[in-house]
């Protein structure tokens, strides 16, 4: 992310975006992308082309039950607050695929998460949404 940016800032033509690359790169990271792209010759290829052979070699996809299952026993920790559970599981939820079911999600992580039983009964009264269970949990928490 901080090259594709630093990219930007600095107007580097497409063409260009490959050598920049390679000059970042320490030379245990530049063998394993030789290793990569043989038998062909590293020039040979585009920035996006070793972009997505980074991408394969070093993130390779999560199993979205396991991620979930990461997700839906996540609680929040004795000494996290609200915001901070808030934020951890907007992370969790991002690899979980959940799709038009995100928001239900993570108000329902939200809600069966947070350790206050007093704030829990608070956000279970009615159906809201994850955006107004955040309002709620976070001013109940500043109060």
């Amino acid at each position: 992310m901080r090259l594709k940016h630093f990219m930007v800032a600095n107007k580097i033509e497409d063409n260009n975006k490959l050598s920049v690359l390679i000059t970042v790169l320490g030379s245990k990271v530049i063998n394993t992308l030789v290793d990569l792209v043989t038998p062909d010759e590293l020039d040979s290829k585009t920035y996006d082309q070793i972009i997505e052979l980074f991408l394969n070699q070093y993130k390779p996809e999560k199993l979205t039950v396991a991620e979930r299952n990461i997700f839906n026993t996540r609680r929040q920790k004795q000494f996290e607050s609200v915001q901070e559970y808030i934020i951890v599981l907007k992370h969790l939820a991002s690899t979980c695929k959940f799709g038009t079911f995100l928001n239900e999600a993570l108000r329902d992580r939200l809600v069966s998460g947070v350790l206050d039983e007093e704030l829990r009964q608070k956000l279970i009264i009615e159906d809201i949404t994850f955006t107004k269970a955040c309002e709620i949990a976070v001013k109940y928490e500043q109060a």
